[in-house]
């Protein structure tokens, strides 16, 4: 950041002289650097969103297939589902709050949430893509960096952070 004010400071500077009046071609320089830094940062911030989506699918998946938080109120998966409700157990399958059983159920349990994280950063970083202008070869080209990403951010949780444990139904 400190690089573009000091660029942008020094432009002016080069605009307001004699020299600069003359030279064009250093503020458009300028101009393609900022241009590049601008995309840099956009293809940072797809990157770390598909990472994120990647490591919100790795935890939901510990959660249903190597039995994280089992026993927990949250994250237990098998019976967590029921916080949508008031009190399922009892009978009382009203909503437990406004949106519960339909557009706020990511916020209801674990396993949800993970799914529901996953999909907006998924989102985030399509959004993102889609606002730009590349050719073929570099769309194919982040296509393949993303999966790769989002991929490393699944199996940094599914299988170094929250490993199988041993017993469970899915040795």
């Amino acid at each position: 950041m400190k690089k573009v004010m000091r660029g942008l400071l020094w432009m002016g500077v080069i605009l307001l002289s004699r020299e600069g009046m003359a030279q064009t071609t250093q503020p458009i320089d300028l101009h393609l650097q900022q241009a590049k830094i601008k995309m840099r940062h956009k293809d940072l911030a797809i990157y770390v969103s598909q990472f994120l989506a990647g490591s919100a699918d790795g935890v939901n998946q510990a959660l249903v297939h190597h039995y994280l938080g089992m026993g927990t109120h949250f994250w237990d998966f098998q019976n967590s589902w029921k916080n949508k409700y008031r009190n399922y157990d009892k009978g009382d399958t009203r909503p437990a709050f406004f949106g519960s059983t339909s557009v706020l159920v990511g916020f209801t349990d674990g396993y949800h949430l993970t799914r529901t994280i996953d999909r907006s950063f998924t989102s985030v970083s399509l959004a993102l893509a889609l606002t730009e202008k590349n050719s073929f070869k570099q769309v194919v080209k982040k296509v393949i960096t993303s999966t790769l990403i989002n991929r490393a951010g699944f199996l940094l949780f599914f299988n170094v952070i929250f490993p199988r444990r041993g017993g469970g139904l899915n040795r």
